[in-house]
């Protein structure tokens, strides 16, 4: 496996290694998700599957007495697939603004890495493979899994007294959904109003904590587990929450562990997990074309090592 980093550190171009590294720097979850690099065009080259083995409930292990046996019990295991998806854009730049203003190719390159980030990231949490996405995100590879718990907190309330009781209530929640995993999470993972209402929580309880992102800037966390706000998802039509915030006032709260048996990327073989095209001035035409593209998809191995706490109220 590997991560956004090592491939950085294989190419030799330096457009490409700023062009990469501007993706882990706009996003925490590709700052530390690991990929695995293995998928190649299937029959006439029109898909890229991957297959994958995920672990529903690990094997339990016991006692027996002598002349006994022990109880039986197997990993349940479930088959899934996914298909990579393709994302990304195209700019166009005249060549004459191009010329006279040079950092606006940089600008437009940039623009776009940041778009698609976005995308990935909406995907990551709502993709949907039962509908136009090419894969499910965490909300609905986590639906029905022993990890998804249902909040009963409050934070929404005004008096001392109740919230302290529902900060105790919602830290408590918190624990239930680590205590119901097979590892510490590296994220925490919600929208701007829920981690505001759960720093508060922490911070009364004394769980508010400082950790390092992957470029070693401090954030906040909960128990030394960083939160991330994954922010609106934009478009041409306008934007919306990624995690929203329902006409209840609730939200939810994702705990994410990466790694080779929990949640990981998919990717094709090779370094072409990112390429970019910068405009060509010195061919004939008078508006240039760049683009950017990103191809990936995103797996849970095993469901106890991703998690979430549903329906959180953070407003009346």
């Amino acid at each position: 496996m590997l991560t956004l980093q090592d491939v950085i550190v294989g190419k030799a171009d330096k457009v490409d290694q700023m062009i990469i590294d501007a993706f882990r720097r706009n996003s925490e979850i590709l700052a530390m998700m690991p990929f695995e690099d293995s998928i190649s065009a299937g029959t006439g080259g029109s898909t890229l599957s991957y297959g994958y083995m995920q672990l529903k409930t690990p094997s339990g292990a016991g006692r027996r007495d002598i002349n006994g046996e022990y109880s039986a019990s197997e990993a349940k295991k479930e088959k899934k697939t996914i298909d990579l998806d393709i994302m990304g854009g195209k700019y166009q730049i005249d060549r004459v603004l191009a010329e006279a203003q040079p950092d606006e190719i940089a600008f437009q390159a940039e623009q776009k890495i940041k778009a698609t980030v976005n995308y990935f990231t909406n995907e990551f949490i709502n993709g949907d493979s039962s509908g136009t996405d090419k894969f499910d995100g965490l909300n609905v590879l986590l639906t029905g899994a022993d990890t998804e718990i249902t909040s009963s907190a409050n934070m929404a309330v005004t008096t001392d007294s109740a919230l302290k009781a529902n900060a105790i209530k919602l830290c408590e929640e918190f624990d239930t959904v680590l205590a119901s995993m097979a590892s510490k999470p590296d994220l925490i993972i919600s929208n701007d109003k829920g981690i505001i209402k759960a720093k508060t929580a922490a911070r009364m309880l004394g769980y508010l904590t400082s950790a390092e992102d992957a470029f070693g800037k401090p954030v906040d966390a909960y128990n030394g587990i960083p939160f991330m706000d994954v922010k609106d998802y934009v478009t041409a039509e306008g934007s919306q929450k990624i995690i929203p915030v329902s006409q209840e006032g609730k939200v939810d709260f994702y705990f994410v562990k990466f790694g080779r048996d929990a949640v990981h990327g998919v990717t094709i073989g090779g370094d072409k997990i990112i390429t970019s095209r910068l405009p060509d001035l010195t061919k004939a035409g008078a508006v240039k074309e760049g683009d950017v593209e990103f191809v990936a998809g995103v797996v849970l191995k095993n469901s106890k090592n991703a998690g979430v706490l549903r329906g959180v109220q953070v407003f009346q």
